[in-house]
């Protein structure tokens, strides 16, 4: 049956769309009646969450919240605020909103498309591991404690229940629709042919959602959707050896690893339960928290940048296949605090976060240096010359350079796209070349330009007349009358009103 999504927890039997919906595993692999479920709580004198250094949930021996520190929690995230207050959307199985751990940040909009009866259990976990309260003496916290939560079922009531593509499609624009800064999908199916997902998925995008997917539970099933998509930050699960285990570990299509073995959570059978269970389905949410928490400290950052800083910032990892372990603080900590500096003969200083990677010192150039641009992680740059030549150190890229085709006029910036995987440069009269996965809308030609700056996927190219013309989606503003030439500008988009 194809276009079919399941949960993606405790299950390792491959998704195909030759199973009938009615025979794939699609939730935890332990019976419903065996999950460990706790009923109540005892609150320590202190009022700290008893699961986060140790607590019995049902018949279980003590578990603890030990991914917490495994993606380097940090219990200060909101103190560097762009007044924003994120909202993460999770498409799954419904979530119990009168669970104590979660009671006053869960809202239905009127817009999902299932419902009628339904299997909270998944859905309310996964809610959990994002939101739930800190230091409320009960239970657990989540990794962005507080964190309202738009509830978006496409899963009915029955275990082992599906869902149409369609329904996720749906569920995607519902998402966007209902004001959500970040969409969870701990759902996962094959890549069929014609689906209506990733329309949708581009459209969230576009619209600066950033959309996190569970990357299935088989080790050697290959890529699944919508994880798989571009634009999508698509997930796996370790344990606390940082061993991946039985979850797929193929870094050609997986951004990034995070905690998903023996994870106590909310549970959704009843207001005070708890359970604890394994999968990508609770990866996923470590990393939604992640992203929710980088739009709160970085308003006017797009999915692309968001995405961007989770892996470059990610840890090695200390087992397992290469892929990047989430590390929140250093995602939270790399923001502009540091410099690099170039003179025209490549000599280079940096500081702060920025790491020497090199220069061209005693290269003897053929033309000066106009110009450096940084990764995300400050582990690499770029430093271009007036005649297009491109010099990469670190982690930077080399995508391609101008040098060697004569150009006519001088390059005089040079702009990193969103997604760090490619720059575009602009000569003084108005030409722009880009390589990587830039794209080139209309030249500028006939008016002299000083630079150029990467505006979401497009860009603006800045006049010295105090024109700035957008290409490629970016949008353009009227000359300001000026004295003098326009020498240098800044394009920034502000987070809005605080709300």
């Amino acid at each position: 049956m194809p276009g079919t999504t399941v949960p993606v927890t405790g299950s390792t039997v491959p998704v195909s769309s030759s199973v009938p919906p009615s025979t794939v595993p699609v939730s935890s692999s332990v019976p419903p009646s065996t999950v460990p479920v706790v009923t109540s709580t005892t609150a320590p004198p202190s009022g700290v969450d008893p699961c986060v250094s140790g607590c019995r949930v049902g018949t279980s021996a003590e578990v603890s919240q030990w991914y917490l520190a495994a993606v380097s929690e940090p219990r200060d995230a909101g103190s560097a605020s762009s007044g924003r207050r994120p909202v993460v959307a999770v498409i799954d199985s419904g979530i119990r909103a009168d669970h104590e751990d979660l009671a006053g940040l869960v809202t239905r909009p009127a817009c999902a498309p299932t419902s009628g009866p339904l299997d909270l259990g998944h859905g309310t976990r996964v809610a959990g591991l994002i939101a739930a309260r800190a230091d409320n003496g009960l239970g657990i916290r989540g990794l962005a404690p507080g964190t309202p939560i738009v509830d978006i079922p496409i899963l009915g009531a029955t275990r082992g229940a599906v869902a149409t593509d369609a329904q996720l499609a749906e569920a995607i624009d519902c998402a966007v629709t209902s004001g959500a800064d970040v969409i969870n999908v701990s759902l996962s199916g094959p890549c069929v042919p014609g689906s209506p997902v990733p329309a949708a998925v581009d459209r969230a995008l576009r619209a600066g959602v950033v959309v996190v997917a569970a990357a299935g539970n088989s080790a050697g099933a290959g890529p699944v959707c919508p994880a798989a998509l571009p634009g999508v930050i698509s997930v796996t699960a370790i344990a606390a050896d940082g061993s991946s285990g039985p979850f797929p570990s193929d870094a050609g299509w997986i951004d990034l690893a995070a905690p998903g073995r023996s994870m106590v959570t909310t549970d959704g059978r009843g207001p005070g339960s708890y359970a604890v269970d394994s999968g990508t389905s609770y990866a996923a949410p470590l990393v939604s928290a992640a992203a929710a928490l980088l739009v709160q400290a970085h308003g006017d950052w797009s999915p692309e940048r968001i995405a961007l800083q989770l892996r470059t910032t990610a840890a090695v990892p200390t087992a397992g296949d290469g892929i990047g372990v989430l590390d929140v603080s250093a995602a939270l900590g790399r923001g502009e605090t540091g410099f690099i500096m170039t003179s025209a003969d490549g000599r280079v200083t940096t500081g702060g976060a920025v790491s020497f990677r090199g220069d061209l010192t005693g290269l003897g150039l053929v033309s000066p240096v106009v110009d450096v641009a940084v990764t995300a992680s400050g582990r690499g740059y770029w430093l271009v010359a007036a005649d297009g030549g491109v010099f990469a150190f670190g982690d930077a890229p080399f995508f391609g350079s101008a040098a060697g085709l004569g150009l006519v006029s001088p390059v005089v910036d040079v702009a990193v796209t969103a997604s760090g995987r490619g720059y575009r440069m602009v000569t003084a009269d108005g030409g722009v070349f880009a390589f990587g996965d830039a794209t080139v809308g209309r030249s500028a030609s006939g008016n002299t330009v000083v630079g150029i700056q990467t505006a979401g996927r497009g860009y603006v190219i800045i006049g010295a007349d105090g024109a700035v013309r957008g290409r490629a989606g970016a949008p353009s503003f009227a000359p300001t009358r000026v004295a003098a030439p326009v020498v240098a500008a800044v394009v920034t988009t502000t987070a809005g009103p605080p709300g």
